[in-house]
């Protein structure tokens, strides 16, 4: 037989050690939110119900959890016991019908036993339900008025629209006709030169209504006057009291709200809890702006922020050939490669160099950081500057290939020193020191020279490699 206060004791436990957040991974309880289309009496067209229904639906699709309450704690921790418990009592009635069948069924010599067994199963049955009534009432004791979860929503639809229609009879067979949990629906009627409108909310967790909203205004007013109902039908679902920021602002600036990352040039959110926030702009080479704002509950506040005032920015100028002379607004600044303060923009910039083509241009405030200009020479002497770029590379290539013999005579006559002291060692000992002695003179100056030569090949090398980008740039450029 089970145990149900036992498991009643452990669903509680479970639900406690969650830290109060019942999550849809762990527990695989998602709520379901639908929108029932408003029930319209009067004698015109049904258009301005299908209009407000959808502005609800606007207005409550951004909704992703809601805060429910210790009823609805209770109600989804005992929800499997309580169907549990459904099919027990039918179980139970039917072994009652069973037991009476008995009676016009079965001989007297059979009916006392038949019956027995009966009664054993009600027994049983009886105890059960008994239990299992009591580990219910238990986890309801269990938990605290204080208590609260965050469940998460989403925002059903049905399969060929936006807005479900309310079935006949009560909100509850609606709700479990479409797998509801929470339903919107309400009452749209025509009198007169009035609407009157009335929303309602109906938590098929606990089975009870928990908003209704009503209001009578004219048609003009209507847009208006419908406003604070969905405002309390939004704070219903959500379950808590909420505010609604916009903030936009100019360009790419970054938005901030609590130090959060929230958005580029503009970000909108109305599940914001009520009270104060910090709400900060931030734009690459403009002052950043801060401000903090108060959220009323029920209400939307738009906030437009600017960063206008740029900073000063230190860019670095880069030319090809360097040593151009730079002028920022027609101040000479310097030579490049140089870095330079920016004090506003735009700014304007030449480039000049002796035998170059001057360079114009603006930066402002969006310019990168490096700026890199490539200079060309002035059109006389073009072909003559890619002759003499030519010339160098060749000569300098011609110069580092005649250094490799160099270093190569070096590095022989080191080996050619080396065993000639050896050998005259090997043959005469120390008799002949003047010979000894000349051999190592010799080897060390061979081993510098040898080094030298080295390092004039390295030299001449890159020199090379120089040469060569000047010469190919040369060519790019007077080609352009």
């Amino acid at each position: 037989m089970k145990n149900y206060n036992i498991r009643s004791a452990v669903l509680i436990f479970l639900f406690i050690f969650s830290a109060g957040t019942l999550s849809a991974e762990e527990n695989q309880h998602l709520l379901r939110l639908g929108v029932c289309k408003l029930i319209y009496t009067g004698s015109g067209t049904d258009e301005l119900s299908g209009g407000i229904s959808n502005s609800l639906t606007e207005a409550l699709s951004d909704i992703t959890e809601r805060k429910i309450d210790s009823d609805e704690i209770i109600a989804i921790l005992t929800s499997k016991m309580q169907d549990e418990l459904s099919s027990k009592k039918i179980e139970l009635e039917k072994i009652y019908m069973q037991r009476d069948l008995l009676l016009f069924s079965s001989s007297l010599e059979d009916l006392s036993r038949n019956i027995q067994k009966k009664n054993e199963l009600i027994e049983d049955l009886e105890l059960e339900i008994s239990e299992m009534m009591t580990a219910i009432t238990q986890a309801g004791a269990d938990v605290e008025v204080e208590d609260f979860s965050i469940l998460p929503i989403e925002t059903a639809h049905p399969d060929d629209g936006r807005l479900y229609q309310m079935k006949a009879g009560k909100p509850s067979d609606t709700a479990a006709a479409y797998n509801i949990d929470l339903l919107v629906y309400g009452f749209l009627e025509e009198l007169e030169d009035y609407y009157i409108i009335e929303l309602r909310v109906w938590n098929n967790i606990t089975g009870r209504e928990i908003s209704e909203w009503k209001t009578a205004v004219k048609y003009n007013d209507l847009q208006k006057e419908i406003v604070p109902g969905i405002n309390d039908i939004r704070t219903i679902i959500l379950g808590r009291e909420w505010a609604g920021l916009v903030v936009e602002s100019s360009g790419n600036s970054m938005i901030y709200v609590d130090d959060v990352f929230s958005g580029i040039g503009r970000f909108e959110s109305r599940l914001f809890a009520p009270g104060t926030h910090r709400v900060m702009i931030k734009r690459a080479g403009f002052e950043g702006v801060e401000e903090t704002v108060v959220l009323d509950a029920g209400k939307t506040l738009r906030l437009k922020l600017d960063t206008e005032t740029a900073v000063d920015r230190k860019i670095i100028f880069q030319s090809y050939p360097q040593g151009a002379d730079l002028y920022i607004d027609s101040v000479w600044a310097g030579k490049t490669p140089m870095r330079v303060d920016i004090k506003g923009f735009p700014a304007a910039v030449r480039l000049s160099k002796d035998g170059w083509e001057d360079k114009q241009f603006f930066i402002d405030r969006y310019s990168d950081n490096i700026v890199d200009t490539n200079l060309k020479p002035e059109s006389v002497d073009r072909s003559e500057w890619v002759d003499v770029n030519r010339a160098r590379f060749y000569g300098s290539l011609g110069a580092f290939v005649l250094s490799i013999p160099l270093t190569a005579m070096c590095f022989s006559g080191i080996e050619q020193t080396a065993l000639a002291y050896n050998r005259e060692y090997a043959e005469n000992g120390m008799t002949n020191m003047d010979e000894l002695i000349r051999l190592e003179a010799l080897n060390k100056g061979l081993y510098a020279a040898y080094l030298g030569s080295l390092g004039l090949n390295f030299i001449l090398f890159f020199d090379t490699i120089i040469q060569a980008v000047d010469y190919v740039d040369s060519v790019d450029y007077v080609s352009d």
